[in-house]
């Protein structure tokens, strides 16, 4: 109902189809329970993942996560309320990561491909696995993810299918190709859309009054006045730059003893969220695993420089103390405006990137 239909491919329906038998209340506890299981797992493996390098030791071992969680609070507990999915999506695609340095690439890309098959998105851990060399996973992650990607029409019907399919791909690759960045695929992008491609629009077109994206009432201020098919272009230089810029830092193929990687992943989850075209604030769970990483070297001295601590402290003040029970529904909308959130993440993703390649030359100095 109300075009949620429209964003997602039928294999988003059939993994939820189990619920549809339980009574509502029921359905509600399982995702709930789901959910917050999926995110214990997470961490998990992000520490197992992270301690190959540095073992957390001591209080440190419940500090840290606690720290990330609390960090990622604003994401983690929003996604929550709707059941968790998308801390299962990011378990999922970790899934794929621990079980590939775990010797067991198979069940690895089956965890990583299904989560494509959900939403597509994740597509972009594939990509990062075929970018550094790692050919057998990302080959196998697109098979299981092509194969999950078909398995309703086992149940729908081939004829069925193809026309959800088509209605998808339509929708999708309208709001991809929209030559007006303030239109996307549910039609005007509202406030709540912390994409790139809408967050930059904001700032770079005038939107008319009443458009979705526009704040009403006091507070919002109007830069630039491009016309969309200008600021159409600007918007995709800029995203062609960003990831020009990612590809370059990470060039090295893959290699188990370089810690630089672990950080790598964790950005690709990040620009994943931002990059995608529709980002409400749930879907930004993904800074989970770079907050663990950065305050993991805090604690551990590898985090130096006053810039990164002065960066981090002030993400925590942004998202954590002036969050939305602290501030109320009307400066909250205005901070969603002129998209804070996604502006955080931006400066997180670089964070995450520059702290990581300073840990890389931190442990080739230790070994």
């Amino acid at each position: 109902e109300g075009g949620l239909h429209v964003p997602y491919p039928p294999s988003w329906a059939l993994i939820h189809m189990p619920l549809t038998v339980l009574p509502t209340n029921v359905a509600m506890a399982v995702t709930a329970i789901c959910g917050l299981s999926a995110l214990c797992l997470l961490v998990f493996m992000i520490r197992q993942v992270a301690d190959q390098f540095c073992v957390l030791t001591g209080p440190a071992r419940f500090w840290v996560p606690a720290c990330a969680i609390l960090l990622a609070s604003r994401f983690l507990v929003r996604d929550l309320a709707d059941g968790g999915q998308n801390i299962m999506l990011l378990t999922l695609a970790w899934g794929g990561l621990y079980l590939f340095l775990k010797g067991r690439p198979i069940i690895g890309s089956a965890s990583l491909g299904l989560a494509v098959a959900l939403k597509c998105t994740p597509l972009a851990f594939v990509v990062w696995f075929a970018w550094k060399r790692a050919w057998k996973m990302a080959a196998l992650s697109l098979v299981w993810a092509f194969l999950f990607f078909l398995s309703p029409m086992a149940i729908m019907g081939p004829g069925s299918y193809f026309e959800h399919i088509g209605v998808w791909v339509e929708n999708a690759s309208r709001g991809l190709t929209s030559p007006d960045p303030s239109r996307g695929v549910l039609g005007e992008e509202p406030l709540s859309n912390q994409a790139l491609r809408p967050s930059m629009a904001r700032y770079l077109m005038t939107l008319p009054e009443g458009h979705a994206g526009r704040l009403t009432g006091w507070g919002h201020a109007d830069f630039f006045d491009l016309a969309p098919e200008s600021a159409n272009l600007g918007i995709r230089i800029i995203t062609v730059m960003l990831l020009l810029g990612f590809g370059w830092v990470c060039r090295r193929p893959f290699d188990r003893s370089d810690p630089s990687w672990v950080w790598e992943f964790s950005t690709v989850g990040i620009l994943m969220a931002i990059l995608s075209p529709i980002a409400w604030e749930q879907h930004f769970v993904v800074c989970l695993p770079a907050f663990y990483l950065l305050v993991k070297a805090w604690a551990q001295g590898v985090m130096t420089s006053k810039t990164s601590k002065a960066l981090l402290v002030g993400i925590f003040v942004l998202l954590v103390v002036t969050n939305r029970g602290v501030t109320g529904k009307l400066l909250s909308n205005l901070t969603s405006s002129y998209h804070l959130p996604t502006a955080i993440l931006l400066v997180l993703a670089g964070l995450t990137l520059v702290v990581g390649r300073n840990q890389r030359r931190h442990f080739s100095k230790s070994s």
